[in-house]
């Protein structure tokens, strides 16, 4: 996060933010730095779970929710009615 900050603040300065187009990046950096910063908790260390041997990939839980909507989608256009159909 020191590394997008250095940026940041280099996009700052005054012979750069006048620049075309560098308003979007630097609006969108601090935007990420702010979602890190208040995250930082949530946040994994994918290198240190791998190291101990822990799973670093949610495709299980992707997919079991991803099921679960799928199913519950079923269900709704079973019972969808359309002028087609009646």
């Amino acid at each position: 996060m020191i590394k997008l900050a250095r940026v940041c603040h280099w996009l700052d300065a005054r012979s750069i933010r006048d620049i075309e187009g560098v308003q979007a990046p630097r609006r969108h950096l601090r935007e990420l730095i702010a979602y890190l910063e208040v995250n930082r908790f949530a946040l994994v260390n994918d290198g240190l779970r791998h190291r101990r041997g822990e799973p670093v990939s949610t495709a299980f839980v992707e997919s079991a929710i991803n099921e679960i909507v799928s199913m519950r989608m079923i269900k709704k256009q079973q019972t969808r009615w359309n002028r087609w159909t009646v």
